[in-house]
């Protein structure tokens, strides 16, 4: 079996016969055809690689995302036979518009690696994955969307029946627009509207009001200076 690569294009060519003998020997041996078979398996898979040979690739879930939507991010990191592998632990950066960073460390799923970072605010966010493989450091870069979800705007249709429950529950009415002006002596006549008085006490120690410690000096003094000028000392 000859391997090769011609201007893009890669070639796996057998040279000789009988190769459905190889499958009886292989059930001789081992009572499977596993290893004829993964040999014939990972062969096409080598020739079938054409035209996206990064073998560290990172892919959101989605291009764009809602605000209240977790953001996920699945990797692939591929030897070089190309099959899937997840021994190294492999990190992603999500960098907003801000040039704010948000640093994650993949989870390992199978052979692959997923990630759940969670809900990010309104913006357009770039990504980044690293992972270090035979002492070489692969990235790969990605970006996605994030909107924002008006909630008012999902629901402009008036909800009368909600109206009306709530009305039920908490012991209201509800008043049509042609009442309105009835609605001043309905608040007036409904005896669980009553005013409500609050009092409340403030309490300060007199070193706060320097005018009368000012004025107790000073009558002190002049306590002491019509007693010396009477005579009374």
């Amino acid at each position: 079996m000859v391997f090769g690569e011609s201007k893009g294009s890669r070639v796996a060519v057998f040279c000789g016969e009988g190769l459905w003998k190889w499958r009886m020997a292989d059930f001789v041996q081992s009572q499977t055809y596993d290893q004829v078979g993964e040999l014939l398996n990972k062969s096409l898979q080598w020739t079938s690689i054409k035209e996206d040979k990064r073998k560290f690739r990172i892919n959101p879930g989605k291009n764009i995302y809602r605000e209240n939507e977790p953001i996920l991010v699945d990797a692939q990191l591929y030897n070089d036979n190309y099959e899937l592998i997840n021994e190294p632990d492999a990190t992603l950066v999500i960098r907003s518009e801000e040039n704010k960073d948000y640093t994650f460390t993949f989870s390992k799923s199978g052979n692959s690696y997923q990630l759940n970072a969670g809900m990010f605010p309104p913006g357009t966010y770039s990504i980044k994955g690293s992972v270090t493989h035979n002492n070489r450091l692969q990235t790969a870069t990605n970006s996605f969307t994030v909107e924002a979800v008006d909630l008012e705007n999902n629901d402009l249709v008036a909800r009368h029946d909600v109206l009306r429950g709530l009305v039920q529950k908490y012991g209201g009415k509800v008043i049509r627009p042609d009442e309105i002006p009835s609605l001043t002596q309905l608040i007036k006549e409904d005896k669980s509207l009553k005013p409500s008085l609050f009092q409340s006490n403030i309490t300060k120690s007199v070193i706060h009001f320097k005018w009368i410690c000012f004025l107790i000096l000073l009558m002190l003094g002049l306590e002491w200076f019509l007693r010396r000028y009477l005579g009374s000392y």
